[in-house]
């Protein structure tokens, strides 16, 4: 993991061999979804194994986290574990094909499939409460804030839907990869393409600024007209976070930038990973990144506002 603070370095931890896929974070752990199919659960703080989840036929692709529930996807299935006693609550099948992503919210649980569509299910009963068509490829990228959800797709398209009813606000056309990451703060939607490129709108104009490569970009909820454009990348941006300060992209050029909100400047560049960064998840005192070379690693934030470029290697 990343230690936030001075961007040094805390701790690595490692399983089994086999590349990270996910990351997802609370206030007591965090949890690493492997290619061995298998969740491993982190005590925050000593950094020991809590347990590990088996159970998965397949990579275990995506995570998400509230106060009750761990969710994980493998293969076709969402597996629901309680927390505490890591226990399955509930399995769950409304895809036809692999699911790739999930987001979760008070109420609802959201997964995106390479069949093309986002199941939005109603945790608790964890029935299915709709099934949204509105991509023409894998959708592999999600995000919630209180009145909108995001997909984002390998059709190179961000939908916005509305909440409740359920219904597309808009889709983003013009990106020039496969959109891989999403995320969202109280201002703005970021999200990050395959080749490094991002589309970034102020609510209520919806206008193509146009894109353009290593970049990463963000969409500025209110009235979606473009904000920034920010580059830092050598190729495909797959991972995204963002916290108060900053926000964060991991990418497979191997490292993690940390870009200052508002002034958008590059903060700092950690390289740390031997291999592609696939996941990224921040708390209130780290940032963690894992990926291709089965590392999870943290560091502590920079309080002091410093610039830097650390070139610490595992």
């Amino acid at each position: 993991m990343w230690r936030k603070g001075s961007w040094e370095r805390s701790t690595v931890l490692r399983g089994r061999s086999s590349g990270v896929w996910a990351l997802a974070v609370d206030d007591q752990y965090l949890y690493s979804g492997t290619e061995a199919r298998t969740v491993v659960v982190w005590k925050k703080g000593s950094w020991e194994k809590a347990t590990t989840l088996k159970g998965h036929s397949d990579s275990v692709w995506a995570l998400a986290v509230d106060d009750q529930y761990l969710y994980s996807v493998s293969n076709r299935e969402i597996v629901v574990w309680r927390k505490g006693s890591w226990e399955k609550a509930a399995t769950l099948k409304g895809h036809s094909w692999s699911v790739e992503a999930l987001a979760v919210d008070n109420q609802h649980l959201y997964s995106g499939s390479g069949d093309r569509t986002v199941v939005v299910w109603r945790k608790g009963s964890w029935e299915k409460v709709t099934t949204l068509k509105g991509h023409t490829h894998w959708v592999v990228a999600l995000a919630v804030d209180d009145q909108y959800f995001y997909s984002g797709s390998f059709d190179r398209t961000v939908v916005v839907w509305r909440k409740v009813s359920w219904e597309r606000a808009i889709t983003f056309n013009g990106c020039l990869a496969p959109v891989y990451a999403l995320v969202v703060d109280d201002q703005y939607l970021y999200s990050g393409c395959d080749d490094s490129t991002v589309g970034v709108w102020r609510k209520g104009s919806w206008e193509d600024f146009g894109f353009d490569d290593t970049t990463v970009g963000e969409w500025r909820k209110g009235s979606w007209e473009k904000v920034t454009t920010l580059r830092g990348h050598s190729k495909g941006v797959w991972a995204l976070a963002v916290d108060d300060q900053y926000l964060y992209s991991g990418s497979v050029d191997r490292t993690v930038v940390a870009w200052r909100k508002g002034s958008w400047r590059r903060a700092a560049t950690l390289r740390g990973h031997s291999g592609d960064v696939w996941a990224l998840a921040v708390d209130d005192q780290h940032l963690y990144s894992g990926g291709e070379d089965g590392a999870v690693v943290v560091w502590w934030k920079d309080v002091e506002g410093e610039d830097i470029d650390w070139d610490t290697l595992i």
